[in-house]
């Protein structure tokens, strides 16, 4: 037993048990906390996740180590980046939400870091079974956190759905994973990728129940239709996170998997691919067109952005996995401020996050408009955001692929995009208000939204900083 735990690489563990210790301190201070100063549990919530931040970016990024279950790459390192971010900035933008559903409890915060630490264990994963068990830590917490509300129906509606249909898509995970071991004789990614034969349909069938899967997670079509109505009814910060770093570990865990084995599966596999881009991307954006809700408008788009990350995912090169992760920070920044912005106004109206409530908030809250007139812009793809280089770079990408006429399609999408993106602008700045409410918001929620306008200037008008430092995270 000593000298099993002596061989033990604990730099590589040291993320995922820093994060599962976070989340475990949080409870216990939870318990010790009067009612009063509840509010606490959010700032401990952000220490914890800066010192694992810290200390994992000192420990791996300098000195990076693998092992057959899990790595302690740059790649996996700065999708952890990604995820602290992500859940960071959900954590900051929360408190008044919860607060004003009586449900500031401390498990919220407990629950988002469990979800952190399986998001990271999926981008480090070596091996099918460790990422398997992410999958399920971060599955576990999102579906807990979705019904979170639990007096509202709406939210009860939407972690049943989401628990029902999550629960199906990991069947076909271990399915596949079965067949794979059957085909190649091993769960470890790097050897089933030495092993693999394009002619063997154990491998064939295996390989496409894994990506059909991760396809779920990513909401690619057609295993969208779930993601709407999990994110209008669950508590709209972990909408922003399952938008954000959910999506994210879908795409670090598709990278890890497939970046070498999807060019192995044939020509057919690239042609059924195409095809689920573009109608990813088309209806993501069709459909979001149609919304008069700002929420349901928001998780459209999220489905289109799938998209456009799936064109630069089929053009399998180098640049493709710098371009994805580039895109993955900037969407991370973009969406969750639209998704805070989108719950602040809902106290205005009805509480329904109609478009209609944000008439008028060029004059009654013009900081609240100008943020949110960054982070359209910047969805839309429009200079000098980060969300226009994300899409240069991945449709670049694309292009010295060969992939023209998925581009093609891609930059129409997003032209289609800029309509419903720049109609929440016409509301804001030139739509009369009708008698509504001031939006209130403390200074934890205005410094994350500040700090996310900051990040897409910065890597909108200085991409090269970002893009530097992606060089070194390849796989």
């Amino acid at each position: 037993m000593r000298s099993a735990l002596l061989q033990i690489d604990f730099h590589i563990l040291l993320p995922h048990i820093l994060l599962a210790g976070s989340a475990i301190l949080v409870l216990l201070i939870d318990l010790l906390l009067p009612a009063s100063r509840k509010s606490l549990n959010q700032l401990f919530a952000v220490v914890f996740l800066l010192i694992t931040f810290i200390v994992t970016v000192f420990t791996l990024w300098t000195d990076p180590r693998t092992s057959s279950m899990l790595n302690g790459d740059r790649f996996s390192v700065f999708f952890f980046i990604i995820f602290t971010t992500s859940a960071v900035l959900v954590i900051m933008t929360a408190d008044t939400y919860l607060r004003r559903n009586n449900i500031n409890l401390g498990e919220f915060y407990a629950l988002i870091i469990f979800a952190v630490c399986g998001a990271s264990i999926m981008a480090a994963a070596a091996d099918l079974i460790s990422l398997f068990l992410g999958l399920e830590i971060m599955s576990v917490s999102l579906y807990v956190l979705a019904g979170f509300q639990r007096e509202k129906p709406a939210s009860n509606e939407a972690a049943m759905k989401y628990f029902l249909i999550g629960a199906f898509f990991s069947g076909f995970f271990l399915f596949g994973t079965m067949l794979l071991y059957a085909a190649t004789g091993t769960t470890v990614i790097y050897n089933i990728i030495y092993f693999a034969n394009s002619s063997n349909l154990l491998f064939l069938g295996g390989s496409v129940l894994i990506l059909i899967a991760f396809a779920f997670k990513a909401s690619l079509f057609p295993f969208h239709f779930w993601s709407p109505d999990v994110y209008d009814g669950a508590p709209t910060p972990i909408s922003a996170f399952m938008a954000t770093g959910a999506k994210a570990a879908a795409f670090a865990a598709l990278l890890r998997v497939f970046f070498y084995l999807y060019p192995l599966m044939g020509l057919s596999a690239e042609t059924a691919l195409w095809v689920v881009a573009a109608l990813t991307m088309t209806i993501g954006n069709v459909l979001a067109l149609a919304q008069s809700n700002l929420k349901r408008m928001l998780a459209f788009s999220s489905i289109a952005h799938a998209g456009y990350l799936f064109v630069g995912f089929l053009a399998s090169n180098e640049a493709t996995v710098q371009a994805i992760m580039f895109y993955l920070f900037a969407y991370t920044l973009m969406n969750v401020g639209a998704f805070t912005v989108a719950y602040l106004i809902n106290v205005r109206g009805e509480g329904g996050y109609q478009l209609s409530n944000l008439a008028g908030m060029g004059m009654k809250n013009p900081f609240l408009a100008i943020v949110m007139a960054v982070f359209m812009f910047s969805l839309a793809g429009i200079p000098p955001t980060a969300g226009f280089f994300g899409k240069f770079y991945l449709f670049r990408a694309a292009l010295d692929s060969g992939f023209v006429y998925l581009v093609i399609i891609a930059v129409l999408n997003s032209a289609l995009s800029v309509y419903y993106y720049l109609r929440v602008l016409v509301i804001m700045f030139m739509q009369k208000e009708t008698d509504l409410p001031s939006v209130k918001y403390n200074l934890a929620v205005s410094t994350a939204l500040i700090l996310c306008v900051i990040g897409i200037l910065n890597f909108g008008v200085f991409p090269g900083s970002l893009m530097n430092l992606l060089k070194l995270a390849g796989l």
